[in-house]
């Protein structure tokens, strides 16, 4: 419906029948695998080194939002958007 602005993809729609339906009434069951440990990609495990190497330093992250054109912002990233 036009007035549920939160219903825009199918999961939504799954959702919201789940929600009505009751979710105590849907049925549960454990996965039949133990599955498989996930593992960080090289990228992934390169900047939680330089994050612990940095941190150790007495260095911090943050975030900051630029006041700046998005074309401007282009100049300072390591991989332009498209």
């Amino acid at each position: 419906p036009r007035r549920r602005w939160d219903v825009a993809i199918e999961a939504d729609l799954f959702e919201e029948i789940a929600r009505i339906y009751g979710y105590d009434r849907l049925p549960t069951s454990l996965p039949k695998d133990d599955g498989t440990a996930g593992e960080l990609t090289a990228t992934q495990k390169l900047r939680r080194q330089v994050r612990t190497i940095a941190e150790g330093a007495g260095l911090t992250e943050i975030i900051t939002y630029a006041l700046t054109t998005p074309e401007k912002a282009v100049e300072f990233t390591a991989q332009p958007s498209n």
